[in-house]
């Protein structure tokens, strides 16, 4: 009986050990998990670290199109430092783009070629062909509107 019961201790024990062993692990994988990591450079003491800290959030968040979140970060960051990334990258800022572009009556090719590079940001490649193709058909000569207007093809 005695034995039983150191046994049955000792499988315990080890049980305990196992669970602690397996909560401890999935701790550090979660802390090792970029944006978790951000977050704690973010509550830092330190303003320069804590700013560092939710500029990196922001970029983790907008590479990952998860913009709704990286508005809420964007109050308390210099504009400086993430306007030309939102301005290129923003599906409404490029869409705003691509309307001052198509409100020009008169465009170049250059507006052209840009058009298609927007267009292809958003992923409509329809009219991102449509833009390179009138792009081409104005100078059919030039190799890098050649170049993108048969990439589109393939």
């Amino acid at each position: 009986m005695k034995t039983q019961s150191k046994l049955i201790i000792q499988i315990s024990f080890a049980l305990i050990l196992f669970i602690t062993l397996i909560i401890n692990i999935r701790y550090l994988y979660y802390l090792s998990l970029p944006f978790n990591q951000y977050k704690i450079l973010a509550s830092s003491i330190s303003k320069g670290d804590s700013y560092f800290g939710r500029l990196q959030m922001w970029n983790y968040l907008a590479q990952r199109g998860d913009w709704s979140t990286a508005l809420k970060i964007e109050d308390n960051l210099d504009p400086a430092d993430y306007l030309e990334y939102k301005t290129n990258h923003q599906p409404d800022m490029i869409k705003n783009k691509i309307k001052e572009i198509n409100n020009n009556n008169l465009k170049n090719i250059d507006e052209y070629i840009k058009l298609s590079q927007l267009y292809s940001q958003i992923g409509d490649k329809k009219s991102a062909f449509e833009s390179i193709k009138k792009a081409y058909d104005i100078d059919p000569i030039r190799t890098d509107i050649e170049k993108l207007y048969f990439t589109f093809l393939l």
